[in-house]
């Protein structure tokens, strides 16, 4: 194992160790699939909830909710990476409602 000096909390020597001696393994394929699913499942967000579920009286509280709910989301999966096969869909979904609520905010200001 190379010792390289760094400061980042998510990945101590207890982590790293952990992660030497586990058998899954990570591939390329599998990460290019795993991004792809991800970004699919924001993009159907977004596009349901700009536009079936958004208006003008409604969409501060998508895009506050969708904010909050992301960052716990976000944390969530950061803490607690095994969770990370249930945290990521859900992650993409409510992101899908955070961006489709800040393009709303958006189109009402700036037209076009």
């Amino acid at each position: 194992m190379i010792n390289i000096k760094q400061s980042n909390p998510i990945f101590n020597s207890k982590r790293v160790k952990s992660l030497e001696q586990s058998d899954s393994i990570m591939t390329l394929d599998g990460a290019i699939f795993k991004s792809v699913l991800a970004i699919v499942i924001t993009l159907a967000s977004a596009i349901c909830t700009y536009s079936i579920f958004l208006t003008e009286l409604n969409h501060r509280v998508y895009l506050i909710g969708g904010g909050i709910a992301g960052f716990v989301m976000s944390l969530i999966t950061i803490f607690s990476p095994r969770r990370s096969d249930v945290t990521a869909p859900i992650y993409a979904v409510v992101e899908g409602v955070f961006l489709a609520a800040f393009s709303y905010e958006i189109a009402l200001y700036v037209p076009g």
